[in-house]
């Protein structure tokens, strides 16, 4: 076997105590997501998700089937309850930990190396925000660190057919994520490059593994078929909409010392290092040869800073053992080392997770500038913190402002949103309001359609009265919701009356789709 440690090399034997400290570590941190599962409310993603959970299909206009899946269950199991949304996320977050300290054993770390991987993945920025809230990204950095895991596994230790386990973790990873594709095409530039990677090119197992991989885009692909490929469309938009506003490629990599906090980057960057550097990971190569890869494709695709996040697993494990090689066994720069990652995480922790009350939160969130911002107003909250914050009372208002309509209006009344996170709160809490189904023009709901809806009296919120007074001839201001907490743009909404629709139906329902 061949390891991490140079050529030829054998780890040595483990100690009870280096199985212990990735358990012991993701056992904590599941631990500690759960305990805070329920402090803030439910993310605009979990609502959205819910509502694709509740429309069970191969695939929808803006994600993979495989997060509506996992809602699904959850909500078929013990309910929607918040708490119980939280668990999957915060497992994967824990898989990871496990994952990191694995990969660290693999390549030849002792109980220093082993946890210094262990531990920065669990005190990652980029880990405890996306372990805290139910969405695509934990599902995707756990299939990459698995298939990455097994990509490491077949070059370190030469065992080909362990790319077989890569297909597989891709495969589930594209059930979750079209990212997975641009991981897989990393790895394999990283192979054609490399003359281990060659190697194994020239066996079969690499490309049935490929072949197995493609096996998790085929429902999508069947999906998108049907429907015309609309997911074309969306992320044509997203390009657009990155070019324009998206982070350039300085800021970019910048942020990626950010996602795992400055003091633990010394960490994947001496993994970075060995793979890419050091004669040792010749072996290896092709996984370092990958993340420069995908980090210029990133950046130049002005993606969002998060988007490399799942590659910090690989790295965080193929860098601890070198910084134990590198601390040459002395004791206090370990200690020290290890107290310094362990409280910069607690300094960074209430800005990614809800440790802290609302308040406090913003309070101390709010010199540092590092929260949400519109061209109008801004939150000194992040984005994944903010955006749970407002839906309820953004409903409560709505229930209110149908309430007041005559009894005969209220029977072919529509409540019209602007965005998913708006209409998939109202069909979350209306129900016990009394609110019918909500729609949008927004990316899923538009492919789901008006529900019947003739728009003869619409109630709708985050929709611009300029707009709106192009579609009805009477738009009356009802109520405007605030939130103290919660996205720029959910703030100070206007709730509409709106009456006399100008165009059919059919014409009134396109305009939605062009506005949102």
């Amino acid at each position: 076997m061949v390891t991490g440690t140079g050529e030829g090399r054998v780890p040595p034997p483990r100690r009870p105590i280096d199985r212990w400290i990735p358990i012991l570590l993701a056992t904590g941190v599941f631990v500690l997501h759960m305990l805070l599962s329920t402090r803030y409310g439910y993310f605009r993603d979990e609502l959205y998700y819910i509502a694709a959970s509740r429309h069970p299909a191969l695939g929808y206009f803006d994600f993979p089937a495989g997060v509506a899946m996992v809602a699904w269950l959850v909500g078929h199991t013990v309910g929607y309850r918040l708490w119980a949304l939280h668990v999957p996320p915060a497992l994967a977050h824990a898989a990871l930990i496990l994952i990191a300290g694995g990969i660290a054993a693999d390549a030849g770390a002792g109980t220093f190396g082993i946890l210094l991987a262990s531990l920065a993945v669990a005190v990652s920025p980029a880990y405890l925000g996306s372990g805290s809230i139910l969405t695509m990204d934990v599902f995707d950095q756990l299939c990459w660190a698995l298939a990455g895991w097994a990509a490491l596994r077949a070059l370190q230790q030469d065992r080909p057919r362990a790319w077989l386990w890569f297909g597989a973790a891709a495969a589930v990873g594209l059930f979750f994520k079209m990212t997975m594709l641009l991981f897989g095409g990393a790895v394999l530039a990283g192979l054609l490059l490399t003359e281990v990677g060659r190697r194994h090119l020239r066996t079969v197992w690499p490309w049935v593994g490929g072949c197995i991989a493609a096996l998790g885009v085929l429902p999508y692909f069947v999906w998108e078929v049907v429907h015309g490929w609309p997911t074309l469309a969306f992320y044509a938009h997203y390009r657009a909409a990155r070019a324009s506003g998206g982070a350039g490629p300085a800021k970019f990599v910048l942020g990626q010392l950010l996602l795992s906090s400055w003091l633990s980057a010394p960490i994947w960057l001496a993994g970075l290092w060995y793979a890419l550097v050091v004669s040792a990971g010749r072996r290896v190569r092709a996984v370092g040869i990958a993340y420069v890869f995908l980090l210029v494709l990133l950046a130049a695709f002005r993606a969002k800073i998060y988007f490399l996040a799942p590659m910090y697993t690989l790295l965080f494990g193929l860098g601890g053992p070198r910084l134990e090689a590198w601390s040459r066994r002395r004791a206090w720069p370990r200690v020290a080392y290890t107290a310094v990652v362990t409280l910069a995480a607690a300094a960074m922790a209430p800005l990614v997770m809800p440790l802290l009350p609302p308040a406090s939160a913003a309070a101390y969130a709010a010199p540092l500038h590092v929260g949400a911002h519109s061209p109008t107003a801004s939150t000194p909250l992040i984005q994944p913190l903010a955006d749970r914050f407002g839906w309820p009372q953004q409903v409560a208002t709505i229930a209110r402002v149908y309430r007041g309509l005559p009894a005969a209006e209220r029977t072919v009344a529509c409540v019209v949103t602007g965005n998913y996170g708006e209409a998939s709160a109202v069909n979350f809490f209306g129900p016990a309001e009394g609110l019918p189904p909500a729609i949008s023009g927004h990316n899923q709901y538009y492919l789901w359609g008006p529900r019947g809806c003739t728009f003869q009296e619409v109630v709708s919120i985050g929709l611009p009265a300029t707009f709106l007074t192009k579609l009805f001839t009477s738009v009356r201001p009802a109520a405007t919701v605030h939130c103290e907490y919660c996205m720029p743009e959910e703030n100070d909404l206007s709730v509409y009356v709106d009456r006399g629709p100008r165009q059919s139906p059919g014409t009134t329902w396109t305009l939605l789709r062009s506005v949102s």
